[in-house]
């Protein structure tokens, strides 16, 4: 799938781009700055005569290793992907490495003893201590770990990073998705917080009070003693045209699976960059939104969704920016475990992360 668009922006999300230029392809010509917003291309490998967008591939063969809802890493020798592995009845949290980000080596474990109902990894580097830290999703809340061996091998906390607040209707049905940015000693979580009912999406009768929607808290990185929760992007509302007008959203029945990237423009502005999952009455896909501050809302891209396919529900987003280029790692919604990714090499890569 090629999808091609043009990359303009809302009023208020042009002014994200500091310096950005609205031209065809998200940059276009070869010296113009491009965001890395659209247009991504999904790479497309032959398995045998058969092409597939997946580097790693759904399988219904209990044996042989699954792997999915990735959460990428760049690093000095290229790409470092996380996720949740299955083989042979073994359940784990696992990594591949890849110095070209589109064919990677084998899975490992980076865990001692992985919670059975541990998903949706997400891994984050700490600048200033050199650390690696890990958060993933389980029935009791979002679970951290930390490593000093570059990823390797993460130690879990004894208790969990984060649990639904009890009082908090929005949380009634428990947190997920999660994302993690460390900056100056400061932990910003990211994360999908479902109220009570069928996984938070749209139902008979439901109304945005029940559906799910992205939330920020920040804290130290030890954990434990997190601030406020703030909603940061709530589905079917604020959507607006490439004017500023008021225009039908999208994403009605949900929004989810956040990671947030924090990016410095071409201007040198910092900016906080969103691909999640929205949901439509009968399709999911993935969006992009943006802000200059991570608790306040998040403006979506005008022409959202920036990856999307008839047949097939994208989910867990992980976008890296690589060389000057963009590659944006997806999976699957449900418990179906798959890795593809799609590239985006237009231009010049004006925002850095």
């Amino acid at each position: 799938m090629k999808r091609h668009s043009i990359a303009l922006m809302s009023a208020a999300a042009f002014a994200i781009s500091a310096c950005g230029t609205a031209a065809e392809g998200g940059g276009g010509g070869d010296n113009l700055p491009n965001r890395g917003i659209v247009p991504y291309d999904i790479v497309t490998l032959l398995r045998g005569a058969v092409p597939q967008p997946w580097l790693f591939a759904p399988t219904g063969d209990a044996a042989a290793m699954s792997f999915g809802d990735p959460s990428a890493v760049t690093t000095d020798d290229g790409v470092t992907l996380f996720g949740t592995a299955q083989q042979a009845g073994a359940h784990f949290v696992g990594r591949a490495d890849s110095t070209t980000g589109l064919d990677f080596g084998a899975v490992e474990s980076v865990l001692d003893d992985t919670p059975a109902d541990a998903r949706n990894p997400a891994v984050a580097v700490d600048a200033d201590t050199g650390d690696w830290h890990l958060i993933f999703t389980t029935a009791d809340g979002l679970l951290h770990g930390t490593s000093q061996d570059a990823g390797r091998h993460f130690t879990l906390d004894a208790v969990p990073y984060l649990v639904a607040d009890p009082d908090d209707p929005a949380e009634a049905g428990g947190l997920s998705g999660a994302s993690l940015v460390i900056e100056s000693g400061t932990a910003h979580l990211f994360y999908e917080s479902r109220p009570a009912g069928r996984n938070g999406g749209l139902e008979e009768g439901a109304n945005a009070d029940h559906l799910a929607v992205i939330r920020h808290t920040a804290g130290p990185v030890s954990g434990g003693h997190f601030d406020r929760r703030t909603t940061v992007l709530s589905p079917g509302v604020a959507c607006v045209d490439v004017t500023g007008a008021d225009f039908p959203c999208w994403d009605v029945a949900g929004v989810g699976d956040p990671e947030v990237r924090s990016a410095k423009t071409a201007a040198g502005r910092r900016v906080w960059r969103l691909f999640y999952v929205g949901r439509s009455t009968t399709a999911e896909a993935i969006g992009f939104a943006a802000a200059f501050t991570p608790d306040t809302p998040f403006e979506r891209y005008a022409y959202n969704p920036v990856l999307k396919d008839k047949a097939l529900k994208w989910g867990a987003p992980s976008n890296v920016q690589l060389d000057d280029g963009y590659l944006l790692y997806f999976g699957l919604t449900g418990r179906r475990l798959a890795v593809g990714v799609a590239e985006n090499k237009n231009g010049v890569a004006s925002e850095r992360f």
